[in-house]
């Protein structure tokens, strides 16, 4: 707790950071310990925690502190490191993924945002691919897994029509037209 009335930005963008502090604790100081090394089985519960944790959460709005600090630089370093010792191959796209997307997208690193846009888009498509097809008796048991799919397609789908114009813009806006309609079909 602070003196400081922050106002909200969002359900997950509360309180605020100090960049500079916040900057030195993520690249320098935390030991993230062996997680995106090779040999290292990532369970579960390490999945888990470092969800609750919102790491990835973390690492995006100290990106995006850096960015309206004018330091595009050391925000696309700051996501860079995300990616380094959260590897998206090992630890699961998650919600807060997507705000890795777009912190590259507002540093400028179009192709990086790009390469975890259509990597995200796969595996989420993949995943509503998956709970739509269970028969109907096993639909409401997914409900909350296609709800946080598409919650993240939606989040895509703004950032790809705010930075991004082209056929990704154009997919985005596809599967999420798709799974919507029928999410809104098991729904009704």
């Amino acid at each position: 707790l602070v003196p400081i009335k922050t106002k909200r930005s969002g359900v997950i963008g509360y309180g605020r950071i100090n960049p500079d502090v916040m900057y030195n604790n993520l690249m320098n100081k935390f030991r993230w310990g062996r997680v995106s090394e090779p040999d290292v089985y990532v369970d579960y519960y390490t999945r888990r925690t470092l969800m609750v944790m919102r790491v990835r959460n973390n690492f995006a709005r100290l990106a995006k502190s850096l960015i309206s600090d004018e330091k595009r630089d050391s925000a696309i370093a700051v996501l860079d490191r995300c990616v380094e010792i959260m590897p998206l191959d090992k630890l699961p796209n998650d919600l807060f993924t997507a705000g890795l997307v777009e912190g590259y997208y507002m540093a400028g690193a179009k192709e990086k945002a790009d390469s975890i846009a259509e990597d995200l888009l796969s595996v989420v498509t993949e995943d509503l691919e998956y709970y739509f097809s269970m028969d109907a008796e096993f639909q409401d048991a997914t409900r909350y897994e296609k709800s946080i799919s598409l919650q993240i397609l939606q989040d895509l789908m703004r950032f790809t029509n705010t930075y991004e114009k082209g056929e990704l813009k154009k997919k985005t806006e596809q599967e999420f037209g798709k799974y919507y309609q029928l999410y809104r079909g098991v729904e009704e």
